[in-house]
């Protein structure tokens, strides 16, 4: 899954995504390694990571779609 977002003024790429994969899936994520860069619309960064904590599908989304 790949959760969407931007990058907040003084946040680094990690921090970026370990918050949109809390804030649009509802899990707390380590995250292993950068897999790819993607230059479309700024830098787009994809992570390798693993699940902590949280369940799948309990983010924001959630609030629109129900949960999973």
């Amino acid at each position: 899954m790949f959760p969407g977002g931007g990058i907040k003024a003084g946040e680094m790429p990690e921090e970026a995504a370990m918050r949109e994969a809390y804030e649009a899936l509802g899990m707390r994520v380590k995250l292993e390694r950068c897999l790819t860069t993607v230059a479309y619309q700024g830098t787009q960064y994809f992570f390798g990571a693993k699940r902590q904590a949280g369940l799948w599908g309990y983010g924001r989304w959630s609030r629109i779609y129900g949960p999973s």
